[in-house]
């Protein structure tokens, strides 16, 4: 019965493949791959309260506004400057929260302003 055993250059060969490390990744693939992950996570989350938020809030206060997060019921806004905030704030106490919950298909309960 022939030994299996490989030659000596043929096992150095396999040993060099085995103790070196490939060349690291220098290209954007795996951020940019990462980035399209958190981006599709986010639209998945807030999607439905997007559609409502676009729908029900006056476009002049919409323009200044950026949904951040929807989660446990609770959709977190971004403002962009503190006029702006005070504005979206009485129009969402005289009854706008409740036209953006209504409009919303998902468990939608709270609307948090941030800066």
């Amino acid at each position: 019965m022939p030994s299996r055993r490989p030659t000596p250059a043929a096992a150095i060969t396999q040993l060099r493949r085995w103790r070196t490390r490939p060349d690291p990744d220098l290209s954007l693939a795996g951020v940019m791959a990462g980035q399209a992950r958190t981006i599709q996570k986010l639209e998945r989350s807030t999607g439905a309260a997007a559609t409502a938020w676009t729908a029900a809030v006056p476009p002049a206060l919409a323009r200044h506004t950026a949904l951040v997060s929807l989660v446990r019921g609770t959709l977190t806004v971004r403002v962009t400057d503190a006029a702006a905030r005070f504005e979206l704030d009485r129009w969402l106490r005289d009854g706008g929260e409740l036209q953006v919950i209504r409009r919303c298909v998902t468990s939608l309960t709270r609307i948090r302003l941030t800066a």
